[in-house]
């Protein structure tokens, strides 16, 4: 059988698990005489390549949005180098392996073409293939001069178009969570069969001979902050304290090398739980050396924070005979039955996985147990034989579809080598034409007069602002500007201390840790904070802090950058500084916000204005350009880390004090209450007059963005099983942007034993009153970071918001989310409703608070 197999990625470029995967199974399939070409991306190379039957032809772009001109010779490219080689080889059935990144229209084409299909979907791309570019470039034409350009050049370079209409009913799922996902955000997937992945047990022998005392823990994977590797290493911390000083031991296998940021917190992590010298990063492994990696552990642990899509490493590990902790989330917990095969805690709950260490620690019979069973389980469900005989099976009988046109698709009778330089020559011919039409659009667009005025006032506006500058240094109206010089820092020259925290309501929390540690590092400083009129009466208690100082500057009124021209930030920013800060000196000024801030013109305008000659934030890991529209006038920062890849915002925010030398006590976020918000939270409980008022369940519609919310209707059912099902009397909070969804929620609770608070000017006061629920349930808003301050189990509905930068902090909450491959789109959704909450059934929700709240009956 002929079988043309289509994958993004495939090695040994990029060495992946479902790439990994995609081999193997090319590798089986040819040892039982089929006939393979594997056509995929350039990836790696930068150029076309051929090795073999593995053509490197395919264009790659992980963008999520790519102007047109690049998506029209990503497509004239993909499009006729899989015509090519289906021409050249005659398939009798395409395997797609993964199309996400390259073109969907292969799939259409294949079906013009009369081509049986089968998809074997190891990861979400299925989910929002809409993601594609083609797709979306189609779908947001309109109907002006963009449409007839893209309709005369789609013509000339005869590229098939949107819409698409390809075959589903070939569909198989590595993992019945991954299918879950499909069906959730509506796919015509119900009838499609479930393959999990299995591996050769004879390359990963079992281990017949015990460790005298299993002591070697191990992680492969990558090393990336969703993986949870830092749960591990404080786990290593506590099993290390309770037990003694033991030989315990944490080799992390992975490339470090392009996680440097990441790395360099986990060793940090390791040093504060005092346990680097029993940590080591290996780094990247051969495959064909993993199995003695193997072979020299006890104990595979696997952290993950989010949902796995499957999780081949488990496989090898149990085949060679190790013990496994893991927590079982996404398709992981097909693969793991817990005190079976495998032992479980909660994700991100660094005291179960010690207490789970332990029992391997000090029960030899367990461990023993978990070895066997965790072959056992590898040998029965998991086996590569099985898996090929299941999608040999699937791809004989792909259903043969008609072609869906009249022309006939003649096989070459060219020699193979002939061909391939015939493509080569016609890419180099493609760019070229594309190339001749991207200049054409380039010179149009300089020669737009319209962007030519715009170009001269921008810069009108950035030297108007630097001449005020200058006037107003000079005049000694605003302070002057200090450099560092080359004096090293040294944190007892510093006597006066600004933060800078202009964010939302939604993040103001988050500060909490950054200003209980600056305090214990610069205990002797003065330090303002300056904050936004929404959050200042959250840190009106702060003990950390000398003066709370709000800014109320141009632009910031409505909460984003200003809407007007920057230059009213400015103006904001120096009408603020000149009235505060003409007469102090500040010593060091700090904007902690990894991104967000940094984003905000007012923000690196005061960072610029108060002169401070050590002005710290999150620098640039590669220079750019400054575009104008910021009027930066100059880079706001003398100091600071590096951007690298996005971690949880307290953390990140923490990482600029450990840039300092400072020692981190604790990463626990705290609200200051007083006894007047005590107060008033007691007089809002006297008047529920309900016997339930002793149990109060939070929720919240949250949402950050307008129109992107959980359906209320969902939220209603939520409450009223609360409220039938434990008695629970609801208290349905919102801010001044989620009243008229909280007020419906509301409205269809049981009258009597609900309250509805829509007051968010006093946070204090919400915060206090959070303090007597016992849980909090709600999609994401500054509610959720309030709520795990004062103590109380936290579950947050994540949509389209970055959840590994602002999940709530401390172990015991839980984060539910769709794990799609267009998630943390910052509101830009692609679809007519958001299919990352639609996705989220109440079901799913029930189940987590009902096992919550279990412990409170």
């Amino acid at each position: 059988m002929r079988i043309l197999v289509i994958s993004n990625l495939y090695p040994p470029h990029h060495a992946g698990g479902y790439e990994l995967a995609c081999e193997e199974m090319v590798a089986n399939l040819k040892g039982r005489g089929h006939e393979i070409i594997v056509l995929t991306s350039t990836y790696g190379e930068g150029r076309l390549q051929t090795e073999d039957d593995v053509y490197r032809w395919l264009m790659l772009r992980f963008e999520r949005r790519v102007n047109w001109r690049d998506v029209l010779l990503k497509e004239r490219l993909n499009q006729a180098a899989f015509r090519h080689v289906c021409e050249e080889f005659s398939p009798e059935v395409v395997f797609f392996w993964n199309m996400s990144h390259i073109s969907i229209s292969l799939a259409a084409i294949a079906r013009d073409m009369g081509l049986p299909t089968c998809y074997y979907i190891f990861d979400n791309w299925l989910a929002t293939w809409e993601m594609d570019h083609w797709f979306q470039l189609w779908r947001a034409r309109g109907k002006g001069l963009d449409y007839f350009l893209h309709r005369l050049l789609s013509r000339k370079f005869a590229l098939i178009v949107p819409p698409f209409l390809w075959d589903m009913s070939s569909v198989v799922f590595a993992s019945s969570y991954l299918k879950s996902v499909a069906l959730s955000v509506g796919k015509p997937v119900q009838d499609a069969a479930v393959v999990h992945w299995g591996i050769d047990i004879d390359k990963f022998p079992y281990k017949s001979t015990d460790s005298p005392v299993p002591s070697r823990l191990l992680y492969v994977g990558q090393i990336v902050p969703h993986k949870g590797i830092e749960t591990v290493i404080e786990a290593l911390g506590i099993t290390r304290q309770s037990l003694g000083d033991r030989s315990l031991s944490f080799d992390i296998v992975g490339d470090h090398d392009g996680a440097s940021t990441y790395t360099a917190f986990l060793k940090d992590v390791a040093g504060r739980c005092d346990v680097d010298d029993r940590i080591a990063f290996i780094g990247a492994v051969l495959r064909e050396n993993l199995p003695n990696v193997y072979q020299s552990h006890d104990i595979l642990v696997f952290p993950s924070l989010w949902d796995e899509p499957f999780g081949i490493t488990q496989l090898e590990a149990m085949s060679s005979g190790l013990a496994v902790i893991g927590t079982g989330t996404g398709g992981s917990a097909e693969i793991l039955e817990s005190e079976v095969n495998c032992l479980t805690y909660s994700k991100g709950d660094a005291a179960g996985c010690a207490r789970q260490i332990s029992r391997l620690l000090e029960n030899r019979s367990l461990f023993r147990t978990l070895r066997r069973n965790g072959r056992k389980t590898v040998e029965k469900k998991f086996r590569i034989d099985q898996t090929v005989d299941l999608l040999e099976k699937a791809l004989v009988d792909a259903p043969k579809v008609q072609r869906s046109n009249k022309k006939v698709w003649e096989v070459a009778t060219t020699s193979k080598r002939v061909r391939r330089q015939e493509f080569a020559i016609k890419a180099a011919s493609y760019k070229k034409q594309l190339k001749l039409v991207k200049l054409a659009c380039q010179a149009a667009e300089i020669l737009n007069p319209l962007r030519w005025a715009k170009n001269l006032i921008i810069r009108s506006e950035i030297i108007l602002v630097a001449l005020a500058l200058a006037l107003l240094r000079k005049s000694s109206l605003l302070p002057p500007l200090r450099k560092p010089g080359a004096v090293a820092f040294a944190a007892h020259r510093i006597q006066t201390v600004l933060v800078i925290h202009l964010a939302g309501k939604d993040r103001a929390v988050l500060i909490s840790p950054f200003l209980r540690e600056l305090r214990r590092f610069l205990p002797h400083a003065w330090i303002g904070l300056v904050v936004r009129p929404a959050t200042a009466n959250l840190f009106e208690k702060c003990p950390y802090i000398d003066k709370v100082m709000v800014f109320d500057g141009g632009g910031m009124e409505n909460g984003g950058k200003s809407k007007d021209s920057p230059v009213l930030s400015w103006l904001g920013a120096i009408r603020y500084v000149m009235r505060n800060f003409n007469k102090v000196l500040v010593d060091m000024a700090i904007l902690p916000g990894w991104e967000d801030e940094r984003e905000l013109t007012a923000s690196h305008a005061l960072m610029r204005l108060i002169g401070a000659p050590w002005r710290l934030g999150y620098l640039e890991a590669t220079a750019t350009p400054v575009r104008p529209q910021k009027i930066s006038l100059d880079q706001p920062f003398t100091y600071g880390p590096q951007k690298g890849m996005p971690r949880n915002e307290v953390e990140s925010q923490l990482d600029i004090l450990r840039f300092l030398g400072a020692h981190i006590a604790s990463t626990d976020t705290e609200v200051w209450l007083s006894e007047e918000d005590y107060r008033y939270a007691g007089r809002v409980m006297a008047n529920a007059a309900s016997d339930s008022a002793d149990f109060v369940v939070a929720l919240s519609p949250g949402g950050q963005y307008s129109g992107l919310q959980w359906p209320v209707e969902r939220f209603i059912r939520l409450g009223r099983w609360l409220q039938e099902d434990y008695n629970a009397y609801i208290l349905v909070i919102a801010d001044d942007a989620h009243l008229v969804p909280a007020c419906q929620i509301y409205k269809g609770l049981v009258r009597g034993r609900a309250m509805f608070i829509g007051d968010s000017s006093r946070p204090r006061r919400i915060a206090a009153l959070l303090e007597r629920c016992k849980m909090f349930v709600g999609a994401y808003s500054g509610l959720i970071h309030l709520a795990a301050a004062v103590g109380i189990p936290v579950i947050t509905i994540f949509g389209p918001e970055d959840y590994r930068r602002f999940s709530p902090r401390g172990a015991g909450h839980e984060v539910i989310r769709l794990h799609l491959l267009c998630d943390q789109c910052g509101g830009a959704c692609l679809y007519t409703s958001p299919l990352c909450l639609d996705g989220i059934e109440v079901s799913k929700v029930k189940r987590l608070v009902a096992a919550k709240l279990e412990p409170c009956q």
